[in-house]
């Protein structure tokens, strides 16, 4: 049994309700790990769930109600929209996020640490030190941090168990704990479990079956990139890739996350060889004007560039033990359903 916390971080990097975090209840559920939280990062989920629909609704409200977007009222999707420009309805969908997310802790279930029970005299030190949680310039919000910290160290004295706290959150993987782990690699426990559920035959088989199809699913996955997958760049303001082309796609490694008798979930990493088009305004040649604060001669270019990025790829596989030219794939994700960063080598 592993004894997991899982921090705020962790929530958001996968939407709050998706992502790893299936695999993992699902986990809870056959019995191979025991979860925990504290009331800190439940009442910060639903914080951040609150923020991050404001945000969405800007975003919406920029969208359709601009004039040029009015034409959208005659699509199928008119419905939709006009949902998503009523004033009340992220309120509702915000206190249905935060009441779903309520339910996933009471019925997983998350066992809830206190947060009464902390080492304030460490906490102290801590924070006039600049030992983490803290650090210099943002010491007041890394409280919650440091009050969540101490409560774990706490309960593991206490209860005598081995806590690993799942975070992606650098303050907390600095931390230096004493009677727990913190770690931001979710893949490598779910893929010891993974180990421990199926014997070895079967982790080679599904190995093996990987390595026999490399090529159908490297083409699967192009089909699905140039499909689904949006590529940002980070160099260029405001800028956009219109065009992209796929040259090459590598297989790294692989990762067995999930396994039984009869499929698998597998983590694929990919190295992408790609071109793209990227068009963007060229402030560089434009000229700004200090008094009516805007550009002018402000054109687009577009320039052609190279890349080469890596990025995790979710598969489920499909197969039977008994028929090796049986395999059928479906892809989950890609980079965690998040768009693909591109930047430009400007030493080439």
């Amino acid at each position: 049994m592993r004894h997991l916390f899982i921090d705020t971080s962790f929530f958001e990097e996968n939407n709050f309700f998706k992502g790893k975090l299936t695999r993992l209840y699902q986990y809870v559920k056959d019995g191979y790990i025991k979860l925990y939280t504290n009331e800190i990062v439940i009442q910060e989920v639903k914080n951040r769930i609150s923020k991050r629909m404001a945000v969405a609704k800007s975003n919406c409200s920029k969208l359709f109600n601009s004039p040029d977007s009015y034409i959208l009222g005659n699509t199928s999707h008119s419905e939709t929209i006009s949902k998503l420009k009523s004033k009340d309805y992220f309120k509702k969908e915000i206190k249905r996020l935060c009441s779903d997310f309520d339910k996933i802790i009471i019925e997983t279930p998350f066992i809830i640490i206190p947060y009464d029970d902390i080492d304030f005299a460490k906490i102290i030190e801590d924070y006039f030190s600049e030992t983490p949680p803290f650090k210099e310039g943002e010491k007041k919000s890394e409280f919650p941090d440091a009050f969540i910290l101490s409560s774990i160290e706490r309960y593991c004295e206490k209860n005598k168990v081995k806590i690993t706290a799942i975070s992606n959150d650098s303050d907390w993987l600095c931390y230096k704990p004493v009677n727990f782990k913190t770690s931001n690699n979710i893949d490598s426990i779910f893929e010891d479990i993974a180990k421990e559920k199926e014997k070895d035959n079967a982790i080679s088989f599904v190995t093996n079956l990987i390595q026999i199809n490399e090529t159908k699913i490297l083409a699967q996955i192009t089909k699905y990139i140039t499909k689904n997958v949006y590529f940002e760049n980070t160099d260029y303001i405001d800028s956009e890739i219109t065009i992209f082309a796929l040259r090459e796609l590598e297989l790294l490694n692989e990762a067995i996350t999930y396994i039984d008798d009869v499929s698998a979930e597998v983590i694929v990493s990919i190295n992408i060889d790609m071109a793209a088009d990227i068009t963007y305004p060229d402030y560089e040649n434009a000229y700004w004007d200090n008094e009516d604060k805007v550009y002018y001669f402000l054109e687009e270019v577009t320039s052609n560039h190279d890349f080469d990025v890596s990025t995790d790829v979710l598969v489920s596989i499909e197969y039977d033990l008994e028929d090796k030219s049986f395999f059928e794939l479906e892809i989950k994700s890609i980079n965690n359903e998040k768009p693909i960063k591109l930047t430009i080598n400007h030493y080439n």
